[in-house]
């Protein structure tokens, strides 16, 4: 009797140890996807978009605290700006007609990062938490593109580039998340999440072999402007909103 006493309580105090060490394990994921048109573009390049989707996995340290791994998944297409001039017009003697070109880029790019959360509940079932995380992100998809517009009519005319000039992005970003958390039972929670603030270092690269870059295509050289290093803090950073997101403890 004493030793299925003592092994009752061994096998008690294991189970009790593996659910506490599962139960500090959790599984979330957020996105969002936004789109808006273009005005005054009449191209096969008409609309700006961002889609994204991060699945991370956290490690609780406390009710208070956890630490985690984040990934990232984007496919988005920005519009840069459009530069509209009149040109000299001979015939007429005038500039009625007006010439412009309008930039964009496009990329799909992929993240990974780590980060560390801090839990502040509110009552039973609401929360807040606040997570700081870093992260590199890389994409070698990218197409800077542009199109020629001419009017008024008849003369009107489209000209675009879908193919665009190539280019690799690479970025380091850190910031700072706000997070509004529902807890809808004991192993889902729902989560309303945006950005508070972020700081992006950002490389833009021509991603073919140097022996190419000498052979200039005319189009090109308006758009190698893109290239370089930038730097972008605050609300020059480009945000997704607010991110529907999933919280799951499966253990």
């Amino acid at each position: 009797m004493k030793k299925l006493y003592i092994l009752t309580l061994i096998l008690l105090f294991s189970a009790n140890a593996f659910a506490q060490s599962d139960s500090k394990i959790w599984i979330g994921i957020d996105g969002s996807y936004w789109q808006k048109s273009v005005k005054g573009i009449s191209s096969l390049e008409n609309s700006e978009y961002s889609g994204n989707i991060r699945p991370m996995i956290g490690y609780k340290l406390n009710d208070k605290w956890s630490l985690g791994i984040v990934t990232n998944f984007q496919s988005y297409s920005q519009d840069e700006g459009t530069i509209s001039y009149q040109p000299f017009n001979f015939l007429s003697g005038g500039g009625d007609d007006q010439f412009s070109i309008r930039y964009g880029t496009k990329n799909n790019i992929f993240g990974l990062g780590a980060f560390i959360r801090r839990e502040l509940i509110i009552s039973e079932k609401i929360s807040f938490n606040f997570s700081l995380y870093s992260m590199r992100e890389s994409g070698n998809d990218g197409s800077i593109f542009q199109d020629y517009n001419f009017s008024p009519c008849p003369n009107c005319l489209s000209i675009a580039l879908p193919s665009g000039v190539p280019f690799s992005e690479l970025n380091w970003r850190t910031g700072l998340d706000l997070a509004f958390a529902y807890q809808a039972n004991d192993w889902l929670k729902m989560e309303l999440r945006a950005n508070l603030l972020e700081l992006r270092l950002q490389e833009i690269s021509d991603p073919k072999p140097e022996s190419n870059n000498n052979i200039l295509v005319p189009s090109e050289g308006s758009l190698r402007a893109f290239y370089g290093n930038f730097t972008d803090f605050g609300s020059a950073v480009s945000r997704d909103g607010i991110r529907l997101g999933l919280v799951f403890t499966p253990f």
